[in-house]
């Protein structure tokens, strides 16, 4: 039962390690800003995004930089309620996941575009307000019609705030691994409704991440050396903090589950060999009247796999009842998950059988005149 847990956990913590973000994860630092909280705003904080953006980019081995109001993977989100007039799917109210980015954040996180544009550094407060969707919203709202120009609307029909949709990107997961990409919908940072006061920048390099960090640090601190860097790791150091339970638990039961193997073999072991202590001189009148050692061997071998067995059908049978408490920290794995179940039973036969190997090769070594001259 302990290494069928065990299973269960580990092989969801590999799906969690290789579940599609809809983004690259390799070779991306993640640091975040506040710049808002030293009395930066309107004009002067664009200009302070721009500035920083510029000189980090310029780093030797840095191919793309960007930034969003809400990084990738734990850094919580935005919501709305919106109006998108004129859907197809029946209802005109959505509840989306929305994220304030700045210039180049779908080439430097890998987004892939899949109709119209992207946003840029000409989507400004002078420009027509655009967004771009993902495409879990734009099959939400639209089915298979076309997104692109179609409007999402902020307030009251008496006061609307318009954005048009100018493109639709792939569906990225942000807030938790296990989550399905939700609708989103991505504003320039430029045309936000509030300038976000605080920002987590994304930095694509071509080199190991960490060895631009002090780098990373000496161009932000140019700018203004009284703005701290926070939050300053990869994405895979992010992601696997965000995985730290699942981690303890695997490691947990792992841990629980080798101790139980342990004391499986051992205590079989020595009920093996307690039963060839017991029935040497039996086995030595076999032996007299022509016996095989190898049968010996055998009949000891199955005497220990009936025990293993035996042992191995309860153990499915309560971890087939336990495992239906856990169904619900599981990840893409099934309680009753029959690889885990196959392979936890193969392998406590093994090691049953290795464990009845000593006592069996002692069994079929028994001289026939020494066991019958003891008896």
């Amino acid at each position: 039962m302990l290494l069928i847990g065990a299973g269960l956990f580990l092989r969801t913590l590999q799906k969690l390690e290789n579940v599609p973000l809809g983004f690259e994860r390799d070779r991306l630092l993640l640091f975040s800003i506040s710049p808002g909280l030293n009395g930066y705003k309107g004009a002067t904080l664009e200009a302070y995004y721009r500035q920083v953006q510029e000189r980090v980019a310029a780093i030797p081995g840095v191919s793309a930089v960007s930034f969003s109001g809400h990084g990738p993977i734990g850094d919580g989100s935005s919501s709305s309620s919106i109006k998108i007039p004129g859907v197809t799917t029946g209802k005109e109210v959505f509840d989306l996941y929305r994220h304030v980015v700045g210039p180049g954040y779908f080439t430097t996180l890998g987004i892939p575009a899949l109709s119209g544009r992207v946003l840029d550094e000409h989507d400004n407060a002078a420009g027509p307000k655009v967004a771009v969707v993902n495409q879990t919203l734009a099959k939400k709202a639209f089915g298979d019609g076309n997104p692109l120009g179609r409007i999402l609307r902020f307030g009251g029909d008496d006061k609307p705030r318009d954005f048009q949709i100018v493109g639709v990107v792939g569906d990225a997961k942000y807030n938790q691994l296990r989550e399905e990409p939700p609708p989103t919908a991505y504003f320039s940072h430029l045309q936000a409704l509030n300038s976000a006061s605080f920002m987590t920048f994304q930095v694509r390099t071509q080199i190991d991440p960490e060895s631009v960090i002090g780098s990373i640090r000496t161009e932000v601190a140019s700018v203004d050396a009284n703005i701290p860097i926070t939050r300053l790791d990869t994405l895979v150091q992010k992601i696997d903090r965000s995985l730290f339970l699942e981690r303890m638990f695997s490691r947990l039961m792992g841990s629980f589950g080798l101790l139980a193997l342990l004391l499986v073999c051992v205590g079989l072991y020595g009920t093996m060999s307690y039963f060839v202590a017991r029935r040497t001189s039996e086995i030595g009148v076999r032996m007299a009247l022509g016996a095989q050692p190898a049968r010996v061997f055998r009949m000891v071998l199955g005497e220990g796999l009936v025990i293993t067995g035996a042992g191995v059908v309860v153990g499915l049978i309560g971890a087939s009842l336990s495992t239906r408490l856990i169904a619900s920290v599981l990840y893409e794995v099934a309680a009753l998950d029959p690889l885990t179940f196959i392979s936890v039973a193969v392998l406590l036969v093994a090691i049953g059988l290795l464990a009845c190997y000593i006592p069996a090769r002692r069994a079929m070594r028994v001289d026939p005149m020494v066991a019958l001259r003891y008896e």
